[in-house]
């Protein structure tokens, strides 16, 4: 999301734009109630302060219209939603967004007004004020959803394979830069050349052009490593699109891990496997 903000005029000109998709909606009889009780200032603040809870995927994934994950109480019609979805682009479209990005750009401000609809429902806090995260409350959010973890010795959180989990994977907390990093790492079987793991780390890159893989040492040997980094500095952390942003990490390093053919990394749930 941040490489087409920094294309099409940063956050002044998305603020700007995100004003107007939520006039239009609400001046459009059959879809204004999308919006019920939902203020533009509150739409754009969590457009602001959630983008980075949102992965980048592959672009046919950016093909269809993303699902509804508010509350079933609070669920529009298909067929509005999709109006809904039609009006967002067409409003990126007069941002001076290319026909080929507005796709991906409505998918990922489309789940976060879900978001926003969501916790303007919520009988209950479904969020964490940012004074209040650290690797404890973490923790307890995860073993709440059954996520099973791991606290390491070097400060990182182990997420272990379990409900909803594809694959193992490190958590980092930057409190001073108020940042969630979640980090993926395949280590390479001492039988593997430096040459033959830059090539895998060269063909990582080839297909998942948006993600960035280092070839990196530690006490356990050599790995390919890629992270994704989830900002907290707006206040809070919205604990729904926390916990689809953990399990979307764990999948997708489970296919960085698949891709490679050659079995010249540990993968740990396929070697458990078997």
């Amino acid at each position: 999301m941040d490489d087409l903000l920094k294309k099409y005029g940063g956050l002044p000109n998305l603020r700007k734009h995100l004003k107007l998709f939520h006039e239009k909606v609400c001046e459009e009889k059959g879809v204004k109630h999308y919006f019920f009780g939902i203020q533009p200032d509150l739409l754009i603040a969590d457009q602001v302060n959630f983008r980075s809870l949102l992965m980048r995927k592959l672009d046919h994934f950016y093909r269809e219209t993303p699902p509804q994950t508010a509350q079933p109480t609070i669920r529009v019609k298909p067929a509005v939603f999709e109006d809904v979805r039609k009006l967002l682009e067409r409003q990126l479209k007069l941002m001076g967004v290319n026909w080929r990005e507005i796709p991906r750009m409505a998918c990922h401000i489309l789940p976060v007004l879900e978001e926003t609809r969501a916790r303007a429902a919520d009988l209950t806090k479904t969020s964490v004020t940012s004074d209040l995260i650290n690797l404890e409350s973490i923790d307890a959010l995860l073993k709440s959803k059954s996520i099973n973890t791991k606290m390491l010795a070097n400060g990182e959180m182990h997420i272990l394979k379990s409900d909803g989990i594809a694959y193992p994977f490190f958590l980092q907390l930057k409190p001073a830069e108020k940042q969630i990093v979640l980090v993926g790492r395949g280590y390479a079987f001492q039988s593997v050349t430096d040459a033959e793991l830059a090539a895998i780390q060269d063909g990582l890159s080839k297909r998942w052009t948006f993600m960035p893989f280092q070839i990196k040492r530690d006490g356990e040997g050599r790995f390919i490593e890629t992270q994704h980094v989830a900002d907290y500095s707006g206040g809070e952390l919205p604990t729904r699109l926390f916990f689809t942003l953990i399990k979307e990490f764990s999948w997708r390093f489970d296919e960085v891990m698949k891709q490679d053919k050659d079995d010249r990394l540990i993968n740990l749930v396929a070697d458990k496997a078997a």
